[in-house]
């Protein structure tokens, strides 16, 4: 007599087929290692920020030079030739186009360059910005290629400043210094304003707070005294009642 296969339930003597047990899938836990790097979204520290800081410093402090050395060996006689035709040879008509140039392409580039302070600013923005700001210094730089030059063309450029705008050179270095000065004022100026606002809002909304928890105790209290009021009178009802019957 060949066996069968035994590929339906199981059954007991009394006929009921009772299931065949399945053992049960062990749950796959997870492995956590005591060594995996937290995932957890932290802001940048502070020697971060300290460090983006002076990068971003040296970076525009090389730009700068660069654009400085090209302007030296390219275009001083063009630049000496425009400040020559606006003072037009006469005397004293280059001590204020030197002030000018000197103190508004110092003072507004250092305040233009401050504004990539800002953390939520986006990186294209903060390029754009610093570079609007090394644009705005190419007057000046201009000037300082002309007085600081030792080529050819830096000599004739300054030649062509002595004999038709003098003085100009002069008073647009010093300005130059006054504007980056004020610039810096402004800045430590406006960031003590800020921080003083910062601290009067903070007092003020303290202030407010304390008012607001005052007015919620004194409508807590006043709320007490109806419910207990109430509660008197209930009581002393319920008494004349019991008197009556």
């Amino acid at each position: 007599m060949a066996m069968s296969e035994n590929l339906g339930p199981s059954t007991h003597d009394d006929g009921v087929a009772s299931p065949t047990a399945t053992p049960a899938s062990p749950s796959v836990q997870p492995v956590h290692t005591p060594d995996e790097p937290s995932r957890t979204a932290t802001g940048p520290s502070k020697v971060a920020v300290t460090m983006r800081w002076i990068v971003g410093v040296l970076a525009l402090l090389v730009v700068l030079a660069v654009v400085y050395l090209i302007l030296a060996a390219t275009i001083p006689v063009v630049w000496a030739d425009t400040i020559g035709n606006q003072v037009n040879g006469q005397l004293g008509a280059g001590i204020p186009v030197g002030m000018f140039y000197g103190f508004v392409f110092s003072f507004v580039p250092v305040l233009v360059a401050w504004q990539a302070r800002y953390k939520r600013m986006h990186l294209v923005v903060r390029i754009i910005v610093l570079a609007v700001a090394v644009i705005l210094t190419v007057p000046n730089l201009l000037t300082l290629a002309i007085l600081n030059g030792t080529s050819q063309d830096a000599a004739k450029a300054a030649s062509i400043l002595t004999n038709r705008a003098t003085w100009f050179g002069g008073w647009s270095v010093s300005f130059m210094i006054v504007g980056v000065v004020l610039a810096v004022l402004v800045m430590v100026l406006s960031s003590i304003w800020r921080s003083r606002g910062r601290k009067i809002r903070s007092i003020k909304d303290a202030e407010k707070a304390e008012r607001r928890k005052e007015r919620e105790a004194k409508e807590a209290a006043r709320t007490e005294e109806r419910q207990a009021a109430k509660a008197a009178r209930n009581a002393e009802r319920a008494a004349r009642n019991h008197d009556g019957q």
